[in-house]
Protein backbone atom coordinates (compact mmCIF):
# COMPACT_ATOMS: atom_id res chain seq x y z
CA UNK A 1 0.00 0.00 0.00
CA UNK A 2 1.56 3.49 -0.70
CA UNK A 3 -0.38 7.02 -0.70
CA UNK A 4 -0.33 7.65 -4.69
CA UNK A 5 1.00 6.26 -7.84
CA UNK A 6 1.90 8.10 -11.04
CA UNK A 7 1.84 5.63 -13.69
CA UNK A 8 2.43 5.99 -17.47
CA UNK A 9 4.19 9.30 -17.91
CA UNK A 10 7.60 9.96 -19.46
CA UNK A 11 9.43 10.55 -16.44
CA UNK A 12 12.58 13.32 -16.40
CA UNK A 13 13.92 11.85 -13.32
CA UNK A 14 16.97 14.56 -13.53
CA UNK A 15 19.16 12.50 -11.81
CA UNK A 16 22.61 12.02 -11.93
CA UNK A 17 22.46 9.88 -15.49
CA UNK A 18 19.68 12.53 -16.37
CA UNK A 19 17.60 9.11 -17.29
CA UNK A 20 14.47 9.90 -19.15
CA UNK A 21 11.58 6.57 -18.87
CA UNK A 22 9.36 6.94 -21.62
CA UNK A 23 6.74 4.69 -19.71
CA UNK A 24 7.27 5.37 -16.40
CA UNK A 25 5.88 5.13 -12.93
CA UNK A 26 6.43 6.74 -9.35
CA UNK A 27 5.12 5.03 -6.22
CA UNK A 28 4.72 8.10 -3.50
CA UNK A 29 4.12 7.62 -0.03
CA UNK A 30 4.19 9.61 3.12
CA UNK A 31 5.57 12.45 0.88
CA UNK A 32 8.68 10.62 -0.33
CA UNK A 33 9.62 8.42 -3.44
CA UNK A 34 9.85 4.80 -2.42
CA UNK A 35 10.57 3.77 -6.01
CA UNK A 36 10.43 4.74 -10.12
CA UNK A 37 10.87 2.90 -12.85
CA UNK A 38 9.09 1.21 -16.18
CA UNK A 39 5.20 1.13 -15.17
CA UNK A 40 5.54 -2.71 -15.87
CA UNK A 41 8.04 -2.89 -13.05
CA UNK A 42 6.62 -0.62 -10.52
CA UNK A 43 2.88 -0.41 -11.00
CA UNK A 44 1.85 -3.92 -10.03
CA UNK A 45 3.84 -3.60 -6.56
CA UNK A 46 1.56 -1.48 -5.41
CA UNK A 47 -2.41 -0.75 -4.20
CA UNK A 48 -2.28 3.14 -4.42
CA UNK A 49 -4.50 5.55 -2.17
CA UNK A 50 -4.83 7.31 -5.46
CA UNK A 51 -3.45 6.75 -8.63
CA UNK A 52 -2.87 9.57 -11.33
CA UNK A 53 -2.61 8.55 -14.63
CA UNK A 54 0.35 9.98 -16.53
CA UNK A 55 0.07 8.85 -20.34
CA UNK A 56 0.62 11.74 -22.75
CA UNK A 57 2.22 13.66 -20.09
CA UNK A 58 6.38 14.92 -19.02
CA UNK A 59 6.37 14.56 -15.85
CA UNK A 60 9.40 16.69 -14.25
CA UNK A 61 10.45 17.48 -10.68
CA UNK A 62 8.72 20.51 -9.13
CA UNK A 63 10.60 23.92 -10.10
CA UNK A 64 13.09 25.18 -7.37
CA UNK A 65 13.19 28.68 -7.58
CA UNK A 66 16.14 30.24 -5.51
CA UNK A 67 15.39 33.98 -5.74
CA UNK A 68 11.81 35.85 -5.81
CA UNK A 69 10.32 38.75 -4.45
CA UNK A 70 7.03 38.44 -3.64
CA UNK A 71 4.74 41.39 -2.61
CA UNK A 72 5.41 43.36 -5.32
CA UNK A 73 3.03 41.54 -7.76
CA UNK A 74 0.50 44.14 -7.07
CA UNK A 75 2.42 46.57 -8.75
CA UNK A 76 2.92 44.88 -12.18
CA UNK A 77 0.81 45.97 -15.14
CA UNK A 78 2.41 48.95 -16.08
CA UNK A 79 3.25 51.50 -13.44
CA UNK A 80 6.94 49.49 -13.10
CA UNK A 81 7.32 49.93 -16.92
CA UNK A 82 10.82 51.00 -19.13
CA UNK A 83 12.87 51.85 -15.99
CA UNK A 84 16.08 51.41 -14.79
CA UNK A 85 16.93 49.52 -11.17
CA UNK A 86 16.97 52.95 -9.82
CA UNK A 87 14.63 54.76 -11.10
CA UNK A 88 11.97 51.51 -10.34
CA UNK A 89 13.37 50.59 -6.50
CA UNK A 90 12.91 54.09 -5.47
CA UNK A 91 9.73 55.80 -7.75
CA UNK A 92 7.47 52.31 -8.00
CA UNK A 93 8.42 49.41 -5.73
CA UNK A 94 9.45 50.70 -2.36
CA UNK A 95 6.87 53.09 -2.59
CA UNK A 96 4.67 50.59 -3.30
CA UNK A 97 5.56 48.07 -0.60
CA UNK A 98 5.62 50.55 1.72
CA UNK A 99 2.35 51.44 1.52
CA UNK A 100 0.87 48.08 1.78
CA UNK A 101 -1.19 46.80 4.65
CA UNK A 102 -1.13 43.23 5.80
CA UNK A 103 -3.90 42.25 4.43
CA UNK A 104 -2.61 43.35 0.74
CA UNK A 105 0.48 41.15 1.60
CA UNK A 106 -1.63 38.23 2.67
CA UNK A 107 -3.55 38.81 -1.37
CA UNK A 108 -0.24 39.03 -3.17
CA UNK A 109 0.85 35.94 -1.69
CA UNK A 110 -2.12 34.26 -2.46
CA UNK A 111 -1.88 35.53 -5.75
CA UNK A 112 1.93 34.69 -6.13
CA UNK A 113 0.87 31.21 -4.99
CA UNK A 114 -1.90 30.55 -7.60
CA UNK A 115 0.36 31.61 -9.97
CA UNK A 116 3.57 29.81 -9.18
CA UNK A 117 2.05 26.15 -8.63
CA UNK A 118 0.12 27.19 -12.29
CA UNK A 119 3.50 27.25 -13.55
CA UNK A 120 5.25 24.19 -12.11
CA UNK A 121 6.83 25.93 -9.24
CA UNK A 122 7.09 23.79 -6.07
CA UNK A 123 9.81 25.55 -3.78
CA UNK A 124 10.49 29.40 -4.04
CA UNK A 125 12.52 31.32 -1.54
CA UNK A 126 11.52 34.99 -0.81
CA UNK A 127 13.20 38.14 -0.04
CA UNK A 128 10.65 40.60 1.29
CA UNK A 129 11.45 44.26 0.60
CA UNK A 130 14.10 45.00 3.59
CA UNK A 131 11.63 48.32 4.53
CA UNK A 132 9.45 45.88 6.39
CA UNK A 133 12.02 44.89 8.89
CA UNK A 134 11.06 48.70 10.22
CA UNK A 135 7.14 48.27 10.23
CA UNK A 136 5.22 47.87 13.12
CA UNK A 137 3.27 45.34 11.08
CA UNK A 138 6.13 43.43 10.29
CA UNK A 139 5.23 40.54 12.73
CA UNK A 140 1.64 40.35 11.20
CA UNK A 141 2.74 40.78 7.88
CA UNK A 142 4.67 37.61 8.05
CA UNK A 143 2.28 35.63 10.22
CA UNK A 144 -0.20 36.36 6.73
CA UNK A 145 2.33 35.35 4.72
CA UNK A 146 3.27 32.10 6.27
CA UNK A 147 -0.31 31.18 6.30
CA UNK A 148 -0.90 32.00 2.92
CA UNK A 149 2.52 29.78 2.36
CA UNK A 150 1.42 26.59 4.44
CA UNK A 151 -2.66 26.70 2.82
CA UNK A 152 -1.07 26.52 -0.81
CA UNK A 153 0.92 23.67 0.29
CA UNK A 154 4.24 25.04 -1.44
CA UNK A 155 7.75 24.90 0.18
CA UNK A 156 8.71 27.97 1.10
CA UNK A 157 11.96 29.80 2.38
CA UNK A 158 11.54 33.20 3.98
CA UNK A 159 14.44 35.01 3.51
CA UNK A 160 14.34 37.62 6.32
CA UNK A 161 16.12 40.94 4.56
CA UNK A 162 17.91 43.42 6.55
CA UNK A 163 19.54 46.69 6.54
CA UNK A 164 21.97 47.87 9.49
CA UNK A 165 24.82 50.40 6.93
CA UNK A 166 23.53 54.17 7.54
CA UNK A 167 26.14 55.25 5.24
CA UNK A 168 25.09 55.27 1.85
CA UNK A 169 27.82 57.82 1.00
CA UNK A 170 27.14 61.28 -0.31
CA UNK A 171 27.49 60.74 -4.42
CA UNK A 172 24.70 58.16 -3.97
CA UNK A 173 22.03 59.69 -2.15
CA UNK A 174 22.39 62.53 -4.07
CA UNK A 175 21.98 60.38 -6.90
CA UNK A 176 18.58 59.23 -5.77
CA UNK A 177 18.05 62.69 -4.77
CA UNK A 178 17.46 63.39 -8.57
CA UNK A 179 15.92 60.49 -9.33
CA UNK A 180 13.21 60.96 -6.60
CA UNK A 181 12.91 64.62 -8.10
CA UNK A 182 11.51 62.74 -11.08
CA UNK A 183 8.34 61.79 -9.57
CA UNK A 184 7.12 64.28 -7.35
CA UNK A 185 4.08 62.94 -6.71
CA UNK A 186 4.84 59.84 -5.20
CA UNK A 187 5.16 59.13 -1.58
CA UNK A 188 8.85 58.48 -1.50
CA UNK A 189 10.07 56.15 1.30
CA UNK A 190 13.62 57.66 2.43
CA UNK A 191 16.85 55.60 1.35
CA UNK A 192 17.84 55.03 5.06
CA UNK A 193 14.10 54.13 5.90
CA UNK A 194 14.22 50.68 8.32
CA UNK A 195 17.81 50.87 8.97
CA UNK A 196 17.85 48.34 11.90
CA UNK A 197 20.87 48.18 14.50
CA UNK A 198 22.32 44.80 13.31
CA UNK A 199 22.13 43.03 16.86
CA UNK A 200 18.59 43.99 16.27
CA UNK A 201 18.14 42.37 13.32
CA UNK A 202 19.85 39.31 14.00
CA UNK A 203 17.90 38.99 16.97
CA UNK A 204 14.44 39.03 15.08
CA UNK A 205 15.45 36.81 12.12
CA UNK A 206 16.96 34.09 15.10
CA UNK A 207 13.23 34.63 16.52
CA UNK A 208 11.61 33.80 13.18
CA UNK A 209 13.75 30.74 12.34
CA UNK A 210 13.17 29.62 15.26
CA UNK A 211 9.15 30.26 15.34
CA UNK A 212 8.96 28.96 11.55
CA UNK A 213 11.76 26.95 10.42
CA UNK A 214 11.26 23.19 9.80
CA UNK A 215 13.38 20.43 8.82
CA UNK A 216 12.81 19.09 5.65
CA UNK A 217 10.58 15.90 7.26
CA UNK A 218 8.95 18.20 9.66
CA UNK A 219 7.49 20.73 7.43
CA UNK A 220 7.40 23.08 4.66
CA UNK A 221 8.59 26.35 5.94
CA UNK A 222 12.50 27.57 6.42
CA UNK A 223 13.74 30.71 7.43
CA UNK A 224 17.28 32.27 6.29
CA UNK A 225 19.14 35.34 6.81
CA UNK A 226 19.36 37.76 4.21
CA UNK A 227 21.61 40.77 3.88
CA UNK A 228 20.19 42.77 1.75
CA UNK A 229 22.55 44.31 -0.15
CA UNK A 230 26.95 45.31 -0.51
CA UNK A 231 25.86 48.87 0.24
CA UNK A 232 23.18 49.04 2.33
CA UNK A 233 25.01 45.84 5.04
CA UNK A 234 28.10 46.32 7.40
CA UNK A 235 30.96 44.03 7.06
CA UNK A 236 29.70 42.61 10.85
CA UNK A 237 26.01 42.42 9.30
CA UNK A 238 27.34 39.93 6.56
CA UNK A 239 30.05 38.30 8.91
CA UNK A 240 27.31 37.62 11.11
CA UNK A 241 24.73 36.51 9.18
CA UNK A 242 26.83 33.84 7.55
CA UNK A 243 27.43 33.11 11.40
CA UNK A 244 24.11 32.75 11.97
CA UNK A 245 23.33 30.57 8.68
CA UNK A 246 25.36 28.15 9.87
CA UNK A 247 24.68 27.86 13.74
CA UNK A 248 20.78 27.09 12.53
CA UNK A 249 22.33 24.62 9.42
CA UNK A 250 20.46 27.19 6.69
CA UNK A 251 21.86 29.53 4.25
CA UNK A 252 22.19 32.65 3.40
CA UNK A 253 21.48 35.10 0.33
CA UNK A 254 22.13 38.68 -0.85
CA UNK A 255 22.18 40.81 -4.01
CA UNK A 256 25.39 41.06 -5.87
CA UNK A 257 26.68 42.84 -8.88
CA UNK A 258 23.41 43.43 -10.44
CA UNK A 259 24.11 46.74 -11.96
CA UNK A 260 27.18 48.57 -13.38
CA UNK A 261 27.12 51.14 -10.84
CA UNK A 262 27.13 47.86 -7.99
CA UNK A 263 30.93 47.24 -9.32
CA UNK A 264 31.86 50.86 -9.29
CA UNK A 265 34.10 50.67 -6.43
CA UNK A 266 37.83 49.85 -6.62
CA UNK A 267 36.89 46.32 -5.50
CA UNK A 268 34.48 43.79 -6.86
CA UNK A 269 30.77 42.95 -4.64
CA UNK A 270 32.81 39.38 -4.85
CA UNK A 271 35.76 40.13 -4.03
CA UNK A 272 34.32 42.22 -0.81
CA UNK A 273 32.31 39.77 0.40
CA UNK A 274 35.23 37.72 0.50
CA UNK A 275 37.03 39.98 2.71
CA UNK A 276 34.27 39.99 5.33
CA UNK A 277 33.92 35.73 5.14
CA UNK A 278 30.52 35.67 3.25
CA UNK A 279 31.68 33.39 0.57
CA UNK A 280 31.39 29.64 0.95
CA UNK A 281 28.67 26.68 0.61
CA UNK A 282 25.72 28.47 2.62
CA UNK A 283 25.81 31.80 0.38
CA UNK A 284 23.34 31.99 -2.50
CA UNK A 285 23.95 35.20 -4.32
CA UNK A 286 21.27 37.05 -6.26
CA UNK A 287 21.97 37.83 -9.80
CA UNK A 288 26.12 38.30 -10.13
CA UNK A 289 25.50 40.30 -13.90
CA UNK A 290 28.90 42.67 -13.99
CA UNK A 291 31.49 39.72 -12.57
CA UNK A 292 34.47 38.91 -14.00
CA UNK A 293 37.02 35.38 -14.37
CA UNK A 294 38.23 36.96 -10.66
CA UNK A 295 35.17 36.94 -9.63
CA UNK A 296 33.76 33.50 -10.76
CA UNK A 297 37.01 31.57 -9.23
CA UNK A 298 36.61 33.00 -6.25
CA UNK A 299 32.89 31.96 -6.38
CA UNK A 300 34.32 28.22 -7.63
CA UNK A 301 36.34 27.89 -4.69
CA UNK A 302 34.21 28.67 -2.12
CA UNK A 303 31.41 26.71 -3.64
CA UNK A 304 29.17 29.67 -2.90
CA UNK A 305 26.21 29.48 -5.19
CA UNK A 306 24.43 31.85 -7.82
CA UNK A 307 20.56 32.84 -8.39
CA UNK A 308 20.53 33.98 -12.13
CA UNK A 309 17.24 36.37 -12.89
CA UNK A 310 17.53 36.98 -16.69
CA UNK A 311 14.21 38.41 -17.16
CA UNK A 312 14.17 41.16 -14.11
CA UNK A 313 17.83 42.08 -15.52
CA UNK A 314 16.46 42.31 -18.80
CA UNK A 315 13.36 44.30 -18.32
CA UNK A 316 15.32 46.78 -15.94
CA UNK A 317 17.89 47.00 -18.58
CA UNK A 318 21.03 45.69 -16.10
CA UNK A 319 22.99 43.35 -17.88
CA UNK A 320 22.56 39.46 -18.64
CA UNK A 321 25.02 37.86 -16.56
CA UNK A 322 27.65 35.26 -18.20
CA UNK A 323 26.23 32.20 -16.89
CA UNK A 324 28.11 29.86 -19.53
CA UNK A 325 31.53 30.98 -17.62
CA UNK A 326 29.80 30.09 -14.54
CA UNK A 327 28.84 26.64 -15.18
CA UNK A 328 32.10 26.01 -16.96
CA UNK A 329 34.00 26.83 -14.05
CA UNK A 330 31.70 24.71 -11.64
CA UNK A 331 29.30 27.40 -9.84
CA UNK A 332 26.33 25.77 -9.50
CA UNK A 333 23.52 28.46 -10.80
CA UNK A 334 19.96 28.19 -10.24
CA UNK A 335 17.29 30.26 -11.74
CA UNK A 336 14.93 32.88 -10.27
CA UNK A 337 11.84 34.78 -11.30
CA UNK A 338 12.62 37.39 -8.63
CA UNK A 339 10.30 40.46 -8.92
CA UNK A 340 7.12 40.36 -10.68
CA UNK A 341 6.99 44.05 -11.19
CA UNK A 342 10.06 43.74 -13.38
CA UNK A 343 9.97 40.20 -14.74
CA UNK A 344 5.66 40.50 -14.58
CA UNK A 345 5.38 36.98 -14.70
CA UNK A 346 5.95 34.20 -12.25
CA UNK A 347 6.60 31.63 -14.67
CA UNK A 348 10.18 29.85 -15.20
CA UNK A 349 9.00 27.88 -18.16
CA UNK A 350 8.89 30.88 -20.10
CA UNK A 351 11.79 32.52 -18.79
CA UNK A 352 14.08 29.03 -19.68
CA UNK A 353 13.56 29.79 -23.49
CA UNK A 354 14.87 33.47 -22.86
CA UNK A 355 17.93 32.11 -20.65
CA UNK A 356 18.83 29.98 -23.42
CA UNK A 357 18.58 31.54 -26.42
CA UNK A 358 20.00 35.25 -24.79
CA UNK A 359 23.52 33.27 -24.25
CA UNK A 360 23.53 31.59 -27.92
CA UNK A 361 23.44 35.44 -29.42
CA UNK A 362 25.58 37.59 -27.16
CA UNK A 363 27.90 34.83 -27.55
CA UNK A 364 27.45 34.03 -30.97
CA UNK A 365 27.93 30.29 -29.82
CA UNK A 366 24.65 28.39 -30.86
CA UNK A 367 25.64 25.89 -27.79
CA UNK A 368 26.76 27.84 -25.30
CA UNK A 369 23.80 27.01 -22.92
CA UNK A 370 22.25 23.91 -23.93
CA UNK A 371 18.22 23.66 -22.68
CA UNK A 372 19.74 20.75 -20.87
CA UNK A 373 21.63 22.67 -18.19
CA UNK A 374 18.70 25.31 -18.53
CA UNK A 375 16.34 22.87 -17.38
CA UNK A 376 18.69 22.01 -14.75
CA UNK A 377 19.01 25.56 -13.44
CA UNK A 378 14.94 25.21 -12.43
CA UNK A 379 15.61 21.58 -11.33
CA UNK A 380 18.39 19.80 -9.67
CA UNK A 381 20.76 22.49 -9.76
CA UNK A 382 17.90 24.87 -8.26
CA UNK A 383 17.72 22.47 -5.37
CA UNK A 384 21.50 22.67 -4.78
CA UNK A 385 21.27 26.52 -4.97
CA UNK A 386 19.14 26.25 -2.00
CA UNK A 387 20.98 23.67 0.08
CA UNK A 388 18.09 20.99 -0.86
CA UNK A 389 19.68 19.07 -3.49
CA UNK A 390 19.43 15.35 -1.02
CA UNK A 391 15.70 16.20 -0.37
CA UNK A 392 14.36 17.92 -3.90
CA UNK A 393 15.45 18.58 -7.77
CA UNK A 394 14.54 14.98 -9.25
CA UNK A 395 12.79 12.25 -9.16
CA UNK A 396 14.67 9.51 -7.32
CA UNK A 397 14.11 6.91 -4.38
CA UNK A 398 13.91 8.51 -1.08
CA UNK A 399 13.60 12.14 -2.45
CA UNK A 400 10.46 14.47 -1.47
CA UNK A 401 7.61 13.85 -3.61
CA UNK A 402 7.57 17.32 -5.87
CA UNK A 403 5.80 16.38 -8.99
CA UNK A 404 4.94 18.28 -12.29
CA UNK A 405 3.14 17.00 -14.95
CA UNK A 406 3.30 18.72 -18.33
CA UNK A 407 0.31 17.86 -21.25
CA UNK A 408 2.14 17.63 -24.39
CA UNK A 409 -1.02 17.11 -26.47
CA UNK A 410 -0.43 20.62 -28.17
CA UNK A 411 0.38 21.77 -31.73
CA UNK A 412 3.08 23.77 -30.09
CA UNK A 413 4.79 20.76 -28.56
CA UNK A 414 4.23 18.40 -32.20
CA UNK A 415 6.53 16.99 -32.89
CA UNK A 416 7.99 15.69 -30.05
CA UNK A 417 11.72 14.72 -30.01
CA UNK A 418 13.72 15.35 -26.84
CA UNK A 419 12.07 16.40 -23.70
CA UNK A 420 14.74 19.11 -22.67
CA UNK A 421 14.35 21.11 -25.60
CA UNK A 422 10.57 20.63 -26.03
CA UNK A 423 10.23 21.45 -22.02
CA UNK A 424 12.65 24.76 -22.37
CA UNK A 425 12.01 26.06 -26.11
CA UNK A 426 8.27 25.14 -26.49
CA UNK A 427 6.63 25.40 -23.46
CA UNK A 428 4.38 28.06 -22.42
CA UNK A 429 3.61 27.36 -18.68
CA UNK A 430 -0.44 26.91 -19.43
CA UNK A 431 0.63 23.13 -20.52
CA UNK A 432 1.13 22.12 -16.44
CA UNK A 433 -2.25 20.75 -15.53
CA UNK A 434 -1.37 19.17 -12.24
CA UNK A 435 1.16 19.76 -9.36
CA UNK A 436 2.60 17.42 -6.21
CA UNK A 437 4.76 18.42 -3.29
CA UNK A 438 5.74 16.41 -0.15
CA UNK A 439 2.89 14.21 -1.77
CA UNK A 440 0.09 15.86 -2.04
CA UNK A 441 -1.74 17.18 -4.85
CA UNK A 442 -1.86 20.90 -4.45
CA UNK A 443 -3.11 21.33 -8.44
CA UNK A 444 -5.19 19.30 -10.24
CA UNK A 445 -6.43 20.07 -13.58
CA UNK A 446 -5.46 23.65 -13.59
CA UNK A 447 -7.63 24.21 -10.41
CA UNK A 448 -5.74 25.45 -7.63
CA UNK A 449 -7.31 23.93 -4.28
CA UNK A 450 -6.15 26.57 -1.55
CA UNK A 451 -7.20 29.50 -3.70
CA UNK A 452 -11.09 27.62 -4.69
CA UNK A 453 -11.23 26.92 -1.20
CA UNK A 454 -10.10 30.16 0.59
CA UNK A 455 -9.78 33.17 -2.14
CA UNK A 456 -12.86 32.57 -4.35
CA UNK A 457 -12.95 36.08 -5.75
CA UNK A 458 -8.78 36.17 -5.64
CA UNK A 459 -8.27 37.63 -8.91
CA UNK A 460 -10.92 40.71 -7.80
CA UNK A 461 -9.42 40.83 -4.47
CA UNK A 462 -5.93 41.53 -5.93
CA UNK A 463 -7.18 44.25 -8.31
CA UNK A 464 -8.80 45.92 -6.15
CA UNK A 465 -6.04 45.99 -3.63
CA UNK A 466 -3.62 46.85 -6.39
CA UNK A 467 -5.37 49.97 -6.79
CA UNK A 468 -5.64 50.87 -3.42
CA UNK A 469 -2.15 50.84 -2.77
CA UNK A 470 -0.73 52.74 -6.01
CA UNK A 471 -3.53 55.30 -4.85
CA UNK A 472 -2.07 55.31 -1.50
CA UNK A 473 1.78 55.05 -2.39
CA UNK A 474 1.07 58.13 -5.08
CA UNK A 475 2.07 55.84 -7.92
CA UNK A 476 -1.78 56.57 -9.36
CA UNK A 477 -0.41 59.17 -11.85
CA UNK A 478 1.76 56.46 -13.25
CA UNK A 479 -1.55 54.45 -14.54
CA UNK A 480 -3.04 55.03 -17.86
CA UNK A 481 -6.32 56.97 -18.26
Amino acid sequence: MVDLLIRSGTVATQNEKREIIDDGSIAVDEGRIVEVGPTETVAPKYDPGQTIEASGDVVLPGFVIPHAHVSDILLRGGVSRDRSIHDWLFNVKKPGVHAMTPEDHEIAAALYCTEAIRAGVTTFVELPEAILMGSEDFEEIVEKKMAVYEAAGLRNVYAATFRDNDDVGAEFERFIGRLLRKEPEVNHVPPTYSLVETADALERITELIEEYHREAEEGRQSVWVAPEHVWTVTPEGFERSYDLAEEYDVMTTTHVSETLEDDSAMISNVEYLESVDYLGERALLAHCVHVDERDMRLLAATDTKVAHNPLTNLSLGSGFAPVPTMVNYGITVGMGTDNPSANDLVNPLSDLRVATLIQKAVRLDAGALTAEQTLEMVTIEGARAIGREDELGSIEEGKRADVVFLDTDHAHLTPQQEVAPTVVTQTQGHEVHTVVCDGNVIMEDREVEFANEQYPNLLESAQTAAEAVTDRAGLSHLVDG
